[in-house]
Formats: structure tokens, sequence, C-alpha cells
């Protein structure tokens, strides 16, 4: 298990650009859940799965 697996994580500026690739990066590494806080809400919409 490594240390993002199962947990929350919340990423600033993670609707571009390298807080999107940190946002994505934990999502792959099996994080809970993502909360993304950007300037775009399109893009952080289009990061969402279920």
């Amino acid at each position: 298990m490594n240390r993002i697996e199962g947990k929350i994580a919340v990423v600033t500026g993670g609707t571009q650009g390298l807080g999107a690739a940190v946002a994505k990066t934990f999502a792959e590494a099996g994080a809970a859940g993502i909360i993304t806080c950007g300037r775009n809400s399109d893009n952080g919409n289009s990061y969402q799965r279920h």
C-alpha cells in the first residue's frame, strides 16, 4: 500500500497545468477522492470519475 491509497487529497490549482498533473497522479495511485480548487470549473469537472 502506498501513502496516498485510500486517502482524500486536496489539490489547489488542480484544474490545469502542474496541479492537474498532481491530481491525476494521485487518482492513478489509488486516492479515495480528490478535491481540486482552481479557476476553470469545466476542466475540474472533466476529471470526475465514478
